[in-house]
């Protein structure tokens, strides 16, 4: 593993901020025409929030023998949306609170020291 990053904790799902450029997109894709990628919202916010969160990601794995965790700290990424674009790789595991997620560090890390 190295000098390399080990881990982030996002606290947020990165939505763009509300302006014009985005609400043109978002009304541009709520003009009534079926759409099999999502909403307006989804197209304006939601999929460049994620991307956002990806990048951010990447940052920890950046090849097969990377190891680390990433801490999705906003209980949205919980929603079926975001969960069905997580890369198929991710081993995801919901944690209600501290306690659970410290004992779900320890344990990942302890797997990986051995």
């Amino acid at each position: 593993m190295g000098n390399k990053l080990i881990g982030t904790i996002i606290v947020g799902t990165g939505l763009p901020q509300v302006n014009e450029e985005q609400e043109l997109i978002r009304k541009g894709f709520d003009d009534g025409t079926p759409t099999t990628v999502g909403t307006g919202f989804d197209i304006a916010y939601r999929y460049p929030g994620l991307t956002r969160v990806l990048q951010t990601a990447g940052r920890v794995i950046r090849s097969e023998s990377d190891r680390g965790v990433i801490v999705l700290a906003d209980y949205r990424f919980t929603d079926r949306f975001y969960q069905s674009l997580y890369p198929e790789h991710w081993n995801l595991e919901i944690c209600s609170n501290g306690t659970a997620l410290s004992k779900s560090l320890e344990a990942f890390w302890n797997s990986w020291l051995k």
